[in-house]
């Protein structure tokens, strides 16, 4: 089959949609892939860069509309957040439609949407996938042992906040672990897109990492997590590290996956949270074993049933290719 992915990163929207591009594309790999992203966002054309597959740059959603019209794909994906209708229309006449996380009116008329992390009230429940089970991961996740052992004490903080981490929440959560002055390790994950941090501006133990290859390793090393709302809590979950979360926008709060049951504690809007109250919810984790064995259990109860194979075959049993 022939398939276009639509997708895009930047500052303000984040790296989440590229990295779940990349994992939905190496899971549809026996078929015709090219990834379609938007001129005027140069972050995901040098996320692709080091990848082997077809990227394509666009301007506007017309020159997409004529993309699609010439090489006429036997799907189209859309993973950028909220469709219009004009679009999902016009890619329609040519192509199935599936589309990620999409509140957008084009969501209505696609052929399928899958939304792991919030459902749509405006589409057909037998048109959606929703919940963790439909979440697709980096295939890594899916081939390293899930973390069965938990410990008592927490040597090893996580924190995490997308690929930009616009509200700058993983200054905010050191400055936590400061106030605390926990002694154990810290590591950082810095995106593509997030401002660099100094591990010398901090009284903590700090490693910090960027271009992470493999992510399923790290966390299997963390007894406790900070991350903000996107698909990294299910990441997290699948690994079964109990997470505190902050959400980095409005959007991020309405994401249903952030539960006790999936092993987060959802702490509400980061930049409404201070790092006086961030450092209170961080040492009532940390002593709290009971809690933290409560939050590893659900989290690896909640995903021990998705894989990315499962998810694709729904997909394209829906759709019928």
């Amino acid at each position: 089959r022939k398939i276009f992915v639509r997708t895009d990163a930047a500052k303000s929207l984040g790296m989440g949609h590229v990295y779940r591009t990349l994992a939905l594309v190496q899971a549809l790999a026996r078929h015709e892939i090219t990834i379609v992203l938007s001129a005027d966002k140069p972050l995901g054309a040098q996320f692709f860069a080091d990848y082997p597959f077809r990227a394509v740059q666009v301007s506007d959603d017309t020159e997409f509309i004529q993309l699609v019209e010439k090489e006429k794909p036997d799907l189209v994906v859309f993973d950028q957040l909220d469709t219009s209708a004009e679009l999902v229309g016009s890619v329609k006449n040519q192509s199935k439609v599936a589309t990620f996380e999409d509140l957008g009116p084009g969501a209505e008329l696609a052929d399928l949407l899958i939304a792991d992390l919030y459902n749509n009230p405006n589409v057909a429940d037998e048109k959606q996938l929703t919940g963790i089970e439909n979440s697709i991961l980096a295939p890594n996740f899916e081939s390293l042992p899930r973390k069965a052992e938990f410990t008592d004490e927490v040597q090893n903080v996580l924190v995490l906040f997308g690929g930009t981490d616009p509200a700058q929440l993983a200054d905010k959560s050191l400055r936590a672990l400061e106030t605390i002055k926990y002694a154990g390790n810290v590591t950082v994950v810095r995106g593509l897109g997030a401002d660099p941090l100094n591990a010398g501006d901090y009284k903590l133990n700090i490693q910090m990492l960027s271009n992470v290859k493999n992510m399923p390793a790290l966390m299997q090393q963390a007894q406790l997590a900070l991350s903000s709302a996107g698909r990294t809590i299910t990441e997290l979950s699948c690994m079964g590290v109990p997470t505190l979360c902050l959400a980095q926008n409005a959007k991020e709060m309405t994401h249903t996956h952030t539960t006790k049951d999936n092993g987060v504690l959802m702490l509400g809007l980061g930049s409404a949270i201070s790092v006086e109250d961030l450092a209170t919810k961080l040492e009532n984790a940390i002593s709290n074993p009971e809690l933290r064995k409560q939050l590893h259990e659900s989290a690896l109860r909640a995903t021990a049933e998705r894989s990315n194979a499962k998810i694709i075959d729904r997909i394209m049993h829906v759709l019928e290719l």
